[in-house]
This record gives C-alpha cells, structure tokens and sequence, in this order.
C-alpha cells in the first residue's frame, strides 16, 4: 500500500522556514538521506565529488540527513577538505519530516 500522506505536497511556509533555519536562503542545495554507513553507502566519495562543485559553485550546500556510525569520521573528513560551512550534518528526522528536505534541495543524491 501506499502512504498517501508521505506524498502529499508541504506546506510551503514549513519549507521555507525549514530553508531559513537551516540558513539556505539563495543557496543552491543538494540532499542526501540516508545512513551515514561507508561500508554500504560512500558518502566519502559524495564529499569527495561535493568539493569540486563547492569550488565551482560557492553558493553551493550539501545536506547530509541520517545518521550511522560514520558520522563521526564524515564530520572529520569534511572539515580535513575545508568545507565545513558548505556541508549540513542535519542527524536523523522523523519520516514524515524527509519530504522537507527533498524539497529544500535542486537535487538529490542516491547511492
């Protein structure tokens, strides 16, 4: 079955207070959900890849939503590549608070 509910479009204030609490006004945004687990999902090689874009783009963000036991090193490796305004560590969210952040971003990344 399908949870109709997930699907439903947000509220749009709830997205742009969402954008300014996160302090994402004018910036162009990309999403990651997920674990924050190397061994299944490279989310090294996505910062990686991000600091290249960060570096053509400076208003650039990348938004890295889950957590897992990588996190720390994560954090670790993107201030050791120098972008630690660039890349939001947002932790878990509920569920029903994902579809926020899908439309915070112009894209989204997939492992």
């Amino acid at each position: 079955s399908v949870d109709r509910q997930r699907f439903c479009p947000s509220d749009p204030a709830e997205i742009e207070q969402l954008r300014a609490d996160l302090e994402l006004i004018g910036k162009k945004v990309i999403v990651f959900v997920g674990s924050l687990s190397l061994p299944s999902h490279p989310v090294d090689v996505l910062l990686r890849a991000f600091q290249q874009v960060w570096a053509a783009i400076p208003q650039a963000r990348l938004l890295l939503v889950g957590g897992g036991e990588d996190l720390p090193a994560l954090q670790a490796l993107a201030q050791e590549l120098g972008m630690g305004e660039a890349v939001q560590f947002c932790g878990r969210q509920p569920g029903n608070r994902i579809p926020l952040y899908y439309r915070l971003a112009e894209v989204s990344v997939k492992e």
